[in-house]
């Protein structure tokens, strides 16, 4: 028997906004750079508003270096949206930020962000291609010309990794 569709509601949203930033230390020496200003509001903020739009209910923060800094930003609700949140109390890297919130997760299917980055994503889109993939992890790419910066992700016909 298939497994039924998730739907975005029932998805636990990790957003990744423990990292140090020490690029941008020299203009944000005291601030956690996920809750530095742009147009007046935490970055952050756009990134739980994309979330709300697409009918999420519920988000882990993961927090390390100034995690009393987004917590006092947000608290425990974004516009309905449940916030909970996980401390690094020493950086684990990506990876070890994922494992270190799975046990606040409220469902088996994560959709993972950076704090730092907003991609203009059509979540509903995004998830309804992961499942009909049946895929054990998706990733969102965008197309830029310049790929020394980055690298590349080269696709195969099925669009697969």
């Amino acid at each position: 028997m298939p497994e039924a569709e998730v739907q975005p509601g029932d998805l636990t949203a990790l957003i990744l906004a423990g990292g140090l930033g020490t690029r941008l230390r020299e203009v944000l020496p005291d601030r956690q750079k996920v809750v530095a200003e742009v147009r007046g509001r935490p970055f952050v903020a756009y990134l739980l508003d994309q979330l709300c739009a697409a009918g999420l209910r519920h988000a882990i923060l993961c927090t390390g270096y100034q995690a009393s800094q987004v917590y006092e930003a947000f608290g425990d609700t974004y516009k309905g949206m449940r916030l909970d949140y996980s401390l690094e109390t020493e950086p684990l890297g990506t990876g070890g930020a994922v494992l270190n919130a799975l046990p606040a997760s409220r469902s088996d299917l994560l959709l993972v962000m950076n704090g730092d980055s907003y991609c203009d994503v059509n979540l509903h889109d995004f998830l309804q291609f992961h499942q009909q993939k049946a895929a054990a992890a998706s990733i969102a790419l965008t197309h830029i010309e310049d790929v020394k910066r980055y690298g590349q992700v080269r696709l195969d016909e099925q669009q697969r990794v």
